[in-house]
């Protein structure tokens, strides 16, 4: 049975749809109210992850600096749009939000653009952790995003170029703390 390319488009549509409606389903309901009054998000901590033996100098703390505050933005704003809390503070007075990203920072010769996007593994992990004001942690998650998540390329079919790779590790850091927040929610609302 031969199908047409209008055949494979309805089937594409049909299992993108399919796919949506299994995520949204599978998710669960945001929370209604924030579940937290305050918390406290201070500075994130950004590890330099080792890239096939490229290790970051000092060169690069600019880089590292930049993504620091991704990290730190986005996991405020995250906290704020996935109701976990109410209030967000950048002083650590009570309960707080500790986020921590390995990322690669210094990259071997050669990886950009279409071949950074095949690298095999991890490319930014966020690992959160919501401390109490005693200093226990109440809960924790992490959110994994690969090489090949992120956009390595810019311009149309006939004029693509590399991205420059600190844009696109400003959006696998965004996307990681992003990830990371909604699952952290997404296990207080389900233990509450």
């Amino acid at each position: 049975m031969r199908f047409t390319r209008s055949d494979r488009l309805q089937r594409l549509c049909l299992g993108v749809s399919t796919l949506v409606i299994a995520g949204a389903a599978t998710a669960g309901p945001p929370p209604k109210h924030p579940i937290y009054e305050s918390i406290a998000v201070p500075e994130a901590t950004v590890n330099a992850a080792p890239v096939n033996g490229a290790e970051p100098d000092n060169e690069q703390e600019w880089l590292r600096q930049l993504l620091v505050g991704q990290a730190t933005a986005t996991g405020r704003r995250a906290a704020i749009e996935r109701k976990l809390a109410r209030v967000v503070e950048a002083a650590p007075d009570g309960y707080r939000l500790q986020i921590e990203v390995d990322v690669p920072i210094a990259f071997p010769p050669g990886v950009t653009g279409s071949k950074a996007a095949f690298q095999k593994g991890a490319l930014a992990v966020a690992r959160l952790q919501l401390i109490d004001e005693n200093g226990v942690a109440r809960a924790s998650a992490e959110a994994t995003v690969r090489w090949g998540q992120v956009r390595w390329t810019t311009g149309g079919p006939k004029w693509r170029r590399p991205r420059p790779y600190e844009a696109a590790l400003i959006d696998a850091v965004e996307a990681a703390v992003n990830q990371a927040v909604r699952r952290l929610v997404r296990t207080l609302s389900s233990s509450a």
